[in-house]
């Protein structure tokens, strides 16, 4: 009794939820229709809510259409009155643009909006599109004038209370920290934008979000984090129907299965986003999935599916470039006739008036012609019309026979071609499978071959020469079981990923052979499954012998330990010759130190010294940098002490040329073929804390001060310290006033010449000077902060060229 009852409820229960689905469905049906009725209302808020409503229905799901109706919108609210409901479109348009991979038509839509609310009060709408515009810089790599407007749009969505605003703000920020390598900032961010997205219940931000944090976590190699964020991702979009994102975490997926050489996991999450409707609005996304495909073809050595999608590739980025193209002739055509349109038209007018009156005069002539044939001509055309209706029917039924006739003659060619084709291709694979056969039974390396429970089944005739047992003696010494004879403790679950994988996993085993020696093999495991029924049939495991390598590896390592070991302990000894903090606080209280050693030990310095109530800076730059670099720094800071202990003339110049005749005398240098070059580069500053008098001696290397925003630049003599073509030659000496807040700014080249930035160009030092002129004003700490964070941005993945060393200070 009690079951029937629970089934009637279970029943009843399921009804109900159908009935409701259907209820939502068909309130959702009326919605988009009663909203497409109003778009031609005569009231214009009911029209344009009426767009808005429409625009984020089809922005997910077809693009196109909603690309259509946002510029219907746009040309509908060009009147003044209307200007907030123009902002709001023109950032649908832009983001539309964004996600079909249309930047400069986004770019373009968002600046709109920048330009019509730069005098207006329209904040929010100024502030979002001041985000978009930072997400498309992020696209192209400028990432600090990304982090700039994303800064000034969120003290201002803060404000508003725009929840909405916020959540995206922090998602891009987590992206630029992310693609600046800070990675505790990046996923402070998402966090804080997924608490949002949570908060306001925004499924389709918390999709967006969940895949940056997939990518995120693609981009530090932790593959399982950025897996579990995709199907996170896949979840979402799926529940709320969100096609846009779901291609995306395809792609996403197929690039995790690809970076972990996984094929054909690869390849068919890559079918998969190909066959996702939305791609054929995302020609980027296409045209790259094309390119990854190619490559799985090359690594898959199947030659034709890699000439087929290499011209789909090409095909597809032909037609990019003709429509990008086209797009911009368009454009200026649209420009020229728009101004030639003014002086057609009266022509055009004229003209019709006159034919007109021509074509009205020849009608009156033929109207008496026409009636005297007509009673004669109709019975005949009557006839002809009546008889030309029958004859077309026939014909009609003979085409369409004789087509069917031929479809199925091509039907049966083409069944003829396949199996044709299909007996050349089992000839083929017949001789694959015999070469196979050959090389399973010849090769050096042991095969053994299991059946799905793990049990050996064969091993090739390597086998025994390889290992020292037969496959009997093997079994009764190790075991019948793959996991029974393997010396790795984890052999289990490589089974288990294999055959999840459905591909190819590779790890090492320790073996004693019959003879009693140890080696070290690396297997290959390769999972087979039945052609028919999809399941798994076999494991192939081919052990290769790596013992060589192995000690050669395990040799490698001790020897690198010790010697980082040896430079590690070289960089404490280092450390100690340059001023500790606490001592460079009380010669210099407002300042900081940016040292960035391009390996462990460096071959920049500095040096502060109180020396008869004058404070002395030094910043140098030796010859090379780590090993060879930190040895000429040990020297060059013994000397430069020595020299600025015996000097009593307190002139910068003196001491720099005093030290440059030290090192000539120590490192026995002579100016000939062949000699010691080594030296380095100096600015070397006295400073009077009394009066502000700075005087500044510099080898190669400038110094700059900061005023009230104004930049100046005290430039270096052109020679170093160490030989010289003119080595009796003496330094200058420059003396400048400093005043309260006055920054001072002494630095190597290292900061200047690092590569990076979207161009992959060194960073040089207009850019250096430019932005030490925009934090000058800043409190000491929030420079270094913020100089830190510009070279990380600044170098990116790109490799640290050269010690970066920078030293900055207030005077007060």
């Amino acid at each position: 009794m009690q079951t029937k009852f629970f089934k009637f409820l279970l029943v009843s229960t399921l009804i109900l939820v159908y009935a409701t689905e259907n209820k939502l469905k068909a309130q959702h049906n009326d919605s988009l229709v009663y909203y497409q009725q109003n778009l031609l209302h005569p009231q214009k808020k009911v029209a344009i809510k009426s767009y808005h409503f429409l625009i984020q229905h089809f922005e997910n799901i077809n693009p196109i259409k909603a690309l259509a109706l946002a510029d219907s919108a746009i040309q509908l609210t060009k009147d003044s009155a209307y200007k907030t409901a123009q902002a709001q479109f023109l950032i649908h348009q832009g983001n539309i643009h964004l996600q079909m991979g249309l930047f400069d038509r986004a770019l373009a839509s968002f600046y709109k909006v920048i330009l019509m609310t730069k005098d207006t009060a329209i904040e929010t709408e100024q502030a979002e599109a001041a985000v978009n515009i930072a997400s498309l810089y992020l696209q192209f790599g400028y990432f600090t004038e990304s982090y700039q407007l994303i800064a000034m749009a969120i003290p201002v969505f803060d404000s508003l209370g725009n929840a909405h605003g916020k959540m995206k703000a922090y998602t891009l920020l987590g992206l630029i920290y992310s693609k600046t390598n800070d990675m505790g900032s990046s996923i402070e961010s998402f966090q804080l934008a997924l608490a949002i997205a949570d908060s306001i219940k925004q499924n389709k931000n918390l999709a967006i979000i969940y895949l940056e944090m997939a990518n995120h976590f693609m981009k530090e190699k932790n593959i399982e984090s950025a897996a579990k964020f995709c199907h996170l991702c896949l979840k979402t979009t799926k529940e709320i129907k969100y096609p846009v994102i779901e291609g995306d975490c395809y792609k996403l997926l197929a690039d995790l299965y690809k970076a972990k050489n996984q094929a054909i996991a690869s390849k068919h999450y890559y079918l998969l986003a190909l066959k996702h409707d939305f791609t054929k609005y995302k020609p980027y996304l296409r045209l790259n999935i094309y390119h990854q495909l190619s490559e799985i073809a090359v690594l898959q050595q199947n030659t034709i599916e890699q000439l087929a999608y290499l011209s789909l590739y090409s095909n597809l980025s032909d037609s990019l470039i003709h429509e990008r193209a086209t797009f911009q002739i368009k454009q200026f055509i649209q420009k020229i006739n728009a101004e030639q349109q003014i002086r057609k038209d009266a022509s055009l007018v004229r003209k019709e008036i006159s034919n007109k009156d021509k074509k009205l005069k020849e009608q009156e002539k033929k109207i008496g012609n026409y009636a005297a044939y007509l009673g004669i001509t109709g019975i005949l055309a009557l006839a002809i019309i009546l008889y030309s209706y029958v004859l077309k029917k026939a014909n009609k039924k003979l085409i369409f026979q004789k087509e069917e006739i031929k479809e199925r003659n091509d039907e049966m060619r083409q069944q003829a071609d396949e199996i044709s084709a299909q007996a050349e291709m089992l000839s083929k694979a017949n001789e694959e499978l015999e070469k196979l056969s050959i090389v399973a039974r010849k090769t050096d390396n042991a095969v053994i071959i299991c059946n799905k429970e793990q049990e050996i089944l064969w091993v090739n005739e390597s086998f025994e020469n390889f290992y020292g047992f037969t496959l009997a003696e093997f079994k009764k010494q190790l075991g019948t079981k793959l996991f029974e004879v393997s010396g790795n403790k984890e052999i289990k679950e490589y089974v288990k990923e294999a055959e999840l994988k459905r591909d190819s996993v590779v790890y090492s085993n320790q073996y004693i052979q019959k003879n009693g020696h140890i080696i070290w093999t690396q297997t290959v495991l390769t999972p087979v499954f039945n052609m028919e029924t999809d399941e798994l049939d076999k494991f192939i495991a081919i052990d290769s012998d790596i013992t060589e390598l192995k000690e050669a590896k395990d040799f490698i390592e001790i020897q690198n330990k010790e010697i980082t070991a040896s430079i590690s302990y070289a960089s404490k000894l280092q450390k100690a010759l340059l001023p500790l903090p606490i001592f460079a606080n009380a010669i210099l209280e407002k300042h900081f130190v940016l040292y960035y050693p391009k390996d462990i030990v460096s071959g920049d310095f500095y040096w502060m010294a109180q020396k008869d109530n004058k404070t002395v800076i030094a910043v140098a730059d030796c010859t090379g940098h780590g090993i060879p670099g930190a040895f000429m720094t040990a020297l060059s800071v013994v000397l430069l002490r020595s020299t600025i202990d015996s000097d009593k003339s307190l002139q910068p110049e003196k001491v720099l040329f005093e030290l440059r005749k030290n090192l000539i005398k120590t490192l026995h240098q002579r100016n000939i073929s062949g000699s010691l070059k080594d030296g380095f580069d100096i600015s070397l500053v006295y400073l009077d804390n009394n009066s502000g008098s700075l005087d500044y001696a510099g080898a190669n290397l400038p110094l700059t001060i900061i005023r009230n925003n104004e930049i100046i630049y005290l430039k270096p003599d052109k020679m170093p310290i160490g030989i010289f073509d003119k080595d009796d030659e003496n330094f200058s000496k420059q003396t400048f006033k400093l005043l309260p807040n006055d920054m001072v700014y002494m630095y190597t080249d290292g900061f200047m010449d690092q590569f990076g930035g979207p161009k992959g160009k060194k960073y040089y030092r207009r850019r250096l000077m430019r932005f030490l002129q925009g934090i000058a004003s800043q409190d000491i700490n929030y420079q270094k902060r913020m100089l830190a964070k510009e070279f990380i941005y600044w170098k990116g993945e790109n490799e640290q060229i050269d010690d970066v060393l920078l030293l900055g200070f207030r005077f007060e």
